[in-house]
């Protein structure tokens, strides 16, 4: 114990009556029997939101570009689809014109038979006539009655030119003629019917093609949309876990907001300290500090903060021990702390011990230097066990380096 702690029982009276005031908001309480809270399970389920939001945003991403693929694709069908109706107009009026022709083939076919028949009927009536006048034998009128008959007319013709006179001759070759003429028409517009209505029927099919892959090209983005939907809500859902969280971590932050203003009011009518007034040891001999005091990222929310103490890395379960004579004030959990001890030392200085497995003190307990106090844990937020000790003056947290070589 200190001289000033000895020449003031008014301050031990008062530190234990404020102690023990744990209905009190803000006030610490006794160590509490029963499972305590812990970071570990906290920062797991941290740890877990942000896992699936890292998964959820890239399938998000994932549905966004391949969305984006299907308009792309779409927009290529439609300009396919726009070529191809191009083509089958020009397809359709290429039918239309070679309809056109083969219209105008048969209408000349009619013209060329009309004209054949008028030929037949001169030939029929010179033949007549020769026989009449006398102008031929019997036997050429009975060639030229003979194919008159036959219905290979065309054929024979050149045999019956023989028997009539020049102007006969002519109307067979006008026959001839008229004939070739109709079947090179005829032919040359069937095959230009066929090619233009196999050329439509082609194209037609391609569109219809077309047509149906837009349509579906369509109807997979709308299923993508709709993934993507259901996918952007569950995010947001995620999102609103992860702030609730992020909530429950910071309230149990605020413990060390609470702790400075109990210490203050503890604490604040005691006489400035100056160096030397309290003789400070290690709470773990000869172990290392790992964190030192200072700004330093959050281990769990991942944002710079400052870290109010040192952290000293051992394992579960060793001893820790005041780091001076003082009184115990808290020894309980303390929110982010978990569970912590905390001792006054009188001149407005306090030490804190956070992070504990088991609690060995008591409030209003009076202590050596280096009396066991509690063990080493990994309770409130904590990422593994070790030893969370800070120094404070008037409930302002100070690096500890200012009172003990803790580096």
């Amino acid at each position: 114990m200190t001289t000033s702690l000895r020449r003031r029982p008014a301050y031990v009276a008062a530190t234990v009556a404020l102690a023990l005031l744990a209905g009190l908001p803000g006030l610490p309480g006794r160590a509490q029997d029963g499972p305590q809270p812990d970071g570990g399970p906290l920062k797991a389920q941290y740890d877990e939101v942000l896992g699936q939001e890292a998964r959820l945003q890239a399938a998000v991403e994932a549905s966004a570009r391949r969305r984006a693929e299907l308009y792309r694709e779409l927009g290529d069908l439609d300009r396919q689809v726009v070529q191809a109706t191009s083509q089958l107009r020009r397809a359709e009026t290429d039918l239309a014109t070679a309809i056109g022709a083969d219209r105008k083939a048969r209408a000349e076919l009619a013209v060329a038979r009309r004209r054949l028949a008028r030929a037949i009927d001169e030939l029929h009536a010179q033949a007549v006539s020769s026989y009449i006048n006398g102008d031929a034998t019997d036997d050429e009128l009975s060639a030229a009655v003979r194919a008159l008959d036959d219905g290979s007319v065309a054929a024979r013709s050149l045999t019956y030119a023989d028997a009539v006179n020049d102007h006969q001759r002519a109307v067979v070759r006008e026959f001839n003629a008229a004939r070739a003429d109709r079947d090179r028409k005829a032919t040359a517009a069937t095959a230009a019917r066929a090619r233009a209505t196999q050329a439509r029927d082609s194209i037609a099919a391609a569109k219809a093609q077309l047509e149906s892959a837009r349509a579906r090209t369509v109807e997979l983005g709308a299923e993508l949309a709709r993934e993507q939907y259901l996918q952007q809500a569950n995010l947001t859902e995620l999102r609103g876990r992860k702030l609730e969280i992020e909530a429950r971590i910071v309230s149990l932050e605020k413990a060390s907001d609470g702790l400075a203003y109990f210490l203050a009011s503890l604490q604040g009518a005691e006489p400035a300290f100056l160096p030397g007034a309290v003789v400070v040891t290690s709470p773990i001999p000869g172990a290392a500090v790992g964190s030192q005091f200072g700004m330093r990222f959050h281990p769990i929310l991942h944002y710079t903060r400052l870290h109010a103490g040192v952290d000293i890395g051992v394992a579960t379960g060793t001893p820790i021990r005041a780091a001076a004579d003082g009184v115990v004030v808290i020894a309980g959990v303390r929110g982010g702390y978990g569970n912590c001890t905390v001792i006054a030392h009188g001149s407005r200085l306090a030490t804190v011990y956070a992070h504990q497995s088991v609690i060995d003190a008591r409030v209003g307990q009076q202590v050596k230097a280096g009396d066991v106090i509690g063990r080493v844990g990994s309770t409130g937020l904590s990422t593994g066990p070790h030893l969370h000790f800070e120094t404070r003056l008037a409930g302002i947290p100070v690096d500890p380096k200012n009172f003990l070589p803790v580096g």
